[in-house]
């Protein structure tokens, strides 16, 4: 890359996505056996900050044959061919080349279209009762 003019060292960092080296960057989550929905879905929360959410999933080998699994009994094997170009929670799934790795990445701005600031708090606790008939 010594050779490269600043206008084609422009265009390859504009147009090249770099995915995560497994070495340089550290796991985020660690599933055993199954794929943990909620733990994916708290660790994209903790990651969602100032109107920002990340972009990517980025998934080792191991990880990605966990979600096509889930993926699988939620809609059916047939619709699971690849993760390539799947979307999972609204990140954009990648696998990277090695046994173990989950992290997410990137980041997008959340727009304020989908807050919904309107409706009621959900309450918990008993059921509303009906009136008698």
């Amino acid at each position: 890359m010594k050779n490269l003019t600043p206008s084609q060292m422009n265009h390859l960092t504009k147009h090249t996505l770099f995915y995560p080296d497994r070495l340089s960057v550290a796991s985020e989550l660690s599933m055993d056996v199954t794929w943990n929905a909620g733990a994916v879905a708290n660790l994209i929360r903790s990651k969602c900050v100032d109107g920002k959410s990340p972009t990517f999933l980025f998934l080792g080998e191991r990880e990605a044959t966990m979600l096509s699994e889930h993926l699988a009994k939620v809609f059916g094997v047939e619709s699971v061919v690849t993760l390539n170009g799947t979307y999972y929670m609204g990140l954009n799934v990648r696998t990277i080349r090695c046994e173990r790795f989950f992290a997410i990445g990137g980041s997008k701005t959340t727009h304020a279209s989908r807050k919904v600031e309107w409706a009621p708090p959900i309450r918990t606790g008993d059921p509303p009762q009906r009136p008698a008939l």
